[in-house]
């Protein structure tokens, strides 16, 4: 329901349009919103940028900080370790290789305010107590780092986020905004621009790219009040998104909220153009190419016409024909979805509760029985990824799509040589509301042309797993699922229309990160038996790929496995770094071999970079800077 029929002056692309009035807008969004709370088929929900051009082909770097001064001497410094090179992404470390930004983990604190000091309102937050804004534990600490031996905090700034550098400008991304400064003298740091966020708005992602932030936010929508929608205020001033610039599918999809595409010049923070199309407030992720934004929003179908359908086929001979009586007459009647699926729950209720206890349990295995074959025959129809491609160029909504299953996260979706290759987890638990079952998975790759049509698939890779890490690169893509042992596939997407799985490995445990390192190889960090395993692939020859070599950490934990800003590779020194739990780890894969180089201990290390040959490992309370040369410790600073 809900369809709106485009009229002249409204744009049309590749199954879009734009809204060409507020209350084509408004019933839009009541309508596609009625099934929310109402889904009682369910599953496992799963940012990115990249280069254009044969970019996609090259082994992925950290983006290249830019040096803002001519007498500043230093020959190669790091960056953040992101999808592709060039395009920078938030991270709480950042360097212009004389000076390193640290943002430490954020850590806030709420509190009530409330009109007078009654301890049990505070506890249970009655009339008169509300939550206060967030208090900072830390802030960002602007550190002289070269040379190492004479490092020193020259100056702090009293916000705690990800951050963006830019020649002499520092963006910070706080909880409620982003917030630009001058760090062109770095002891004294100077406001420059702010962009604070509406309540009902979060950021999904940001990235930068050639001096422009791209700014991917979600936007709640009030169906029963929906507009104004003023998402950010930029230097104090409101920006309000017209129903002209909101674009929606022709076939509508359950929405609640709207994505919203921004680009900010980052040196001044003027915003230069946006865009927004209604989504859902699910799950959200971004990919960008040199040309394009793509964003992924997990969604439902309704599960109704399902919900009824499996009852008339499959219940024969497993309750009474009474009982499908009743729910087909149940269909003939004109109420709501969500009323009938209330009866539907309803009339089970009554008919297992006339049961005794052994009859009950033989009828409820029965139906679980049926529920799982009917769903292994209809997951891909129920749980979709929407795909919404927005030109850099004009930031003009140019198609959308969707493939069943969602998706993990930046890594899963990929663009080469204008297609979009995409990595999907479809099924994994699912039932009516008052019953579930465990369901059947499988993991699929879909290869989509410049229109987002489906162009080519491989379906069914690790069936009863999940997809745990993606990677593609050039025309080759990696994938890890894992349920008890770690498939890792690899593909060959050369000829789009023909996808191909071309081989298999399967080895204990699982990577959760994966990282191509020149010459045909691999790196995964993940886990084996609850510790941190680092395997080393050889995919030269992608129909039979092999584990040069693997190291099981004694380490449960690794930042890497959450984010892989905090993996570091060093191909000068043949070496790469991660945080352990209460340490820091400098690995050699010289050789493709595995060896632990140095281990940076009592430090709580979270992120590495290097400038020159100097490996500054930064952790919440020092840094310990290692000569790469002889691999003595140069300088250990604490803050």
């Amino acid at each position: 329901g809900g369809t709106v029929t485009p009229g002249e002056n409204v744009a049309v692309t590749a199954g879009v349009s734009n809204f060409r009035s507020q209350d084509e807008f408004e019933t839009y969004m009541a309508a596609n919103s009625q099934y929310a709370g109402g889904n009682y088929w369910g599953g496992d929900i799963g940012l990115g940028l990249e280069d254009e051009g044969s970019v996609s082909s090259t082994v992925p770097m950290p983006a290249p900080e830019e040096k803002s001064d001519a007498s500043q001497t230093y020959d190669r410094v790091s960056g953040t370790n992101v999808q592709v090179i060039g395009i920078d992404e938030p991270d709480i470390v950042k360097t212009d290789g004389m000076n390193i930004f640290f943002s430490r983990e954020q850590y806030y604190y709420y509190y009530y305010e409330y009109d007078y000091p009654v301890k049990d309102e505070m506890e249970t937050g009655s009339e008169g107590a509300e939550w206060a804004p967030p208090q900072l534990d830390n802030g960002i600490k602007i550190i002289s780092a070269n040379p190492p031996v004479n490092m020193s905090v020259v100056a702090n700034i009293d916000k705690n986020g990800d951050l963006l550098l830019y020649g002499d400008t520092l963006a910070v991304f706080t909880w409620d905004g982003i917030y630009g400064y001058d760090v062109s003298d770095p002891q004294n740091p100077v406001s420059k621009w702010e962009i604070t966020l509406d309540y009902s708005t979060s950021v999904v992602a940001a990235r930068l790219y050639q001096g422009k932030i791209y700014l991917v936010t979600q936007t709640w929508v009030y169906s029963s009040d929906p507009l104004p929608i003023m998402p950010i205020e930029v230097n104090g001033e409101s920006v309000e998104l017209k129903y002209t610039d909101i674009y929606y599918p022709i076939m509508p999809v359950y929405t609640d909220s709207t994505l919203n595409a921004m680009v900010f010049d980052m040196e001044s923070g003027v915003l230069e153009d946006t865009v927004s199309f209604v989504g859902a407030s699910y799950s959200s992720t971004v990919y960008m190419s040199g040309s394009a934004i793509y964003i992924g929003y997990s969604y439902w179908a309704d599960e109704t016409p399902y919900v009824i359908d499996f009852c008339k086929e499959r219940l024969q001979g497993i309750v009474p024909d009474s009982v499908i009586a009743r729910i087909n007459l149940l269909d003939t009647y004109d109420i709501s979805d969500s009323a009938k699926m209330t009866e539907i729950g309803v009339i089970f209720e009554e008919y297992l509760s006339s049961l005794s206890g052994d009859e009950m349990v033989q009828v409820q295995e029965n139906i679980g029985n049926a529920i799982e074959q009917y769903y292994a025959e209809h997951m891909r129809e129920l749980e979709s990824t929407g795909i919404v491609k927005i030109a850099l160029d004009g930031l003009d909504v140019t198609a959308t799509g969707g493939v069943p299953g969602t998706l993990l996260n930046q890594f899963s979706m990929d663009e080469y040589n204008g297609y979009l290759r995409v990595a999907t987890t479809v099924g994994g638990g699912f039932g009516f509301s008052w019953f579930w079952v465990s369901g059947g998975s499988a993991n699929d790759i879909y290869v989509m042309d410049g229109d987002l049509n489906i162009v080519g698939s491989i379906t069914d890779l690790g069936l009863t797993e999940q997809i745990y890490s993606a990677r593609f690169i050039g025309d080759k893509g990696y994938i890890v699922t894992f349920m008890q042992t770690d498939p890792f596939y690899v593909l060959d997407l050369s000829d789009p229309m023909n996808p191909q799985l071309k081989g298999e490995l399967k080895i204990p445990g699982y990577s959760s990160y994966l990282h191509p390192i020149s010459g045909d190889r691999m790196l995964g960090i993940g886990q084996e038996d609850w510790k941190v395993k680092i395997s080393l692939f050889d995919v030269q020859n992608p129909e039979q790929p092999a584990e040069f070599d693997k190291y099981i950490l004694e380490d449960y934990w690794s930042d890497v496995l959450s984010t892989h800003h905090a993996f570091l590779l060093d191909e000068a020194h043949e070496i790469f770094f991660l945080p352990g739990d209460d340490s820091g780890y400098i690995f050699s894969y010289a050789g493709n071999n595995l060896e632990i180089v140095m281990e940076v201990s009592d430090i709580q290390a979270t992120r590495a970079i290097y400038i020159d040959d100097n490996l500054y490992v930064i952790g919440d309370e020092k840094i310990v800077v290692v000569d790469e040369l002889t691999w003595q410790v140069v300088n250990e600073f604490e803050f």
